[in-house]
């Protein structure tokens, strides 16, 4: 993570982005639509932007940044500014259905968001990785995927075919 860009789709309150932050990424995006959760995500920046600065470790605000959109038009807008990142967190309601997940991993695998080597990281509802037709949408990408389980969640991890 060290240097990095990462993303941070469905961000929520912002946990996974703040720990890349204290993990020593360089630039982290946070995306989070949703106007309660926002404003609570909003407080947490300006926490870790005070305690960094009190540290004497300030944090550039272009290197902490929150898009208040859904996630499909912030990879939009990324995608045309063709801005790229290292690591793609994604954490999408558990609700959304095989084809909706397909679509989002499309877009970002797709969209030139992710950079050459980086990674997709999907956090979602255990079994989904035995899905028919997640499993045909990952093989029509040409992404490799290994997929960890945690109980009732799992993290799978997109690789392009270049990447290790």
């Amino acid at each position: 993570i060290l240097d990095s860009s990462f993303l941070d789709l469905y961000a929520g309150t912002g946990a996974v982005g703040l720990e890349a932050v204290s993990r020593g990424a360089g630039k982290v995006l946070l995306v989070e639509s949703n106007p309660k959760t926002a404003l609570c995500l909003k407080q947490n920046l300006e926490l870790i932007m005070t305690a960094a600065k009190k540290e004497g470790t300030e944090i550039a605000e272009e290197n902490l940044i929150f898009y208040p959109y859904l996630a499909e038009k912030a990879i939009s807008i990324l995608a045309e500014k063709k801005e790229g990142f290292d690591i793609v967190f994604a954490d999408p309601p558990y609700d959304f259905s095989e084809q909706k997940i397909m679509e989002l991993i499309a877009q970002i695998s797709e969209g030139g968001i992710l950079r050459p080597g980086g990674e997709i990281i999907l956090q979602h509802l255990s079994g989904l990785e035995k899905n028919l037709l997640f499993k045909e949408g990952i093989s029509a990408l040409a992404l490799t995927v290994e997929t960890r389980r945690y109980g009732y969640t799992s993290l799978s991890f997109f690789y392009p075919p270049s990447s290790p």
